[in-house]
């Protein structure tokens, strides 16, 4: 049992460095085909023009963890990368101002959330460069992007959107039917002020033994005259009101209501809000 004890600790300590060992070399095996994926990957880009991927995958083959061959490779071509990479910068104005919330695109592939005046990097070659903002028509314009090209401006003028319009579909019924009950309140007007004048005259002859029914008569066509003045006035307000201030809304219920009355005519308007 002794013996056993006496070997167990050793054998558990080559056992464990062992292990190390092989993750060791799993993570390093793993390292290198990464690093090997994005050499091969760059050269591939970069060969075809596409510099913004090939600068993404030689960020990678670039770091201490890549064997020193392609590491040096990687390097270079950074270097090369950089100097031919173009850069624009985006200016979008609307109505003399300068627009910061837009949106910048090329080619349909998002590149910057804002427009702050930095450069931003892009493709050689012919790019379709597209800015969207809110309450703004987007605008684009087509580019023939030279390599080395730096600090291009492009400018490019947005057109607001339009504010919706009011459809011209007439005058709203509310303001037709106040228009009417002032028609008719005029109509009543001249009725009875005319009346009112008439009778008013042949009273003359018997000015101061008049029958008070004849008088009484007299009074009240001159209040009904009145009355029908005072409606035509606030129905002709009230459609004017509703008619410059129609919208999208139903418009408000409206009664209207004549009744014969005793020496006149009575007018009522019932309006539901």
């Amino acid at each position: 049992m002794r013996t056993r004890n006496r070997w167990a600790g050793p054998a558990l300590g080559a056992l464990t460095l062992a292990l190390v060992t092989g993750l060791s070399r799993g993570a390093r095996a793993a390292d290198k085909a990464t690093c090997l994926g994005a050499y091969e990957s760059a050269q591939t880009s970069k060969n075809g023009g596409k510099l913004r991927a090939a600068r993404s995958k030689l960020l990678v083959c670039v770091e201490p963890e890549c064997p020193a061959l392609l590491r040096a490779d990687c390097v270079t071509w950074l270097a090369e990368v950089d100097r031919a990479m173009p850069t624009v910068i985006v200016v979008a104005r609307s109505a003399g101002k300068t627009l910061s919330d837009a949106r910048v695109s090329v080619d349909d592939e998002p590149l910057a959330e804002s427009l702050t005046g930095t450069p931003l990097e892009v493709d050689p070659g012919d790019r379709v460069v597209r800015v969207e903002s809110p309450g703004h028509a987007p605008a684009q314009v087509t580019l023939t992007i030279r390599g080395g090209e730096k600090n291009r401006v492009v400018e490019l003028e947005l057109t607001p959107r339009a504010a919706p319009t009011r459809s011209a579909s007439g005058p709203p019924v509310v303001s037709i039917v106040l228009a009417g009950v002032g028609a008719v309140g005029l109509v009543s007007f001249s009725y009875f002020g005319l009346r009112g004048l008439d009778r008013r005259s042949e009273l003359g002859a018997c000015k101061g033994r008049c029958a008070d029914a004849d008088v009484d008569a007299v009074r009240a066509d001159f209040g009904a005259a009145d009355v029908s003045l005072a409606i035509s006035a606030l129905a002709f307000s009230g459609a004017a009101y509703f008619y410059f201030a129609r919208s999208n809304e139903q418009p408000a219920p409206v009664g209207l209501g004549i009744a014969p009355r005793r020496g006149g005519v009575q007018t009522a308007i019932q309006l539901a809000f």
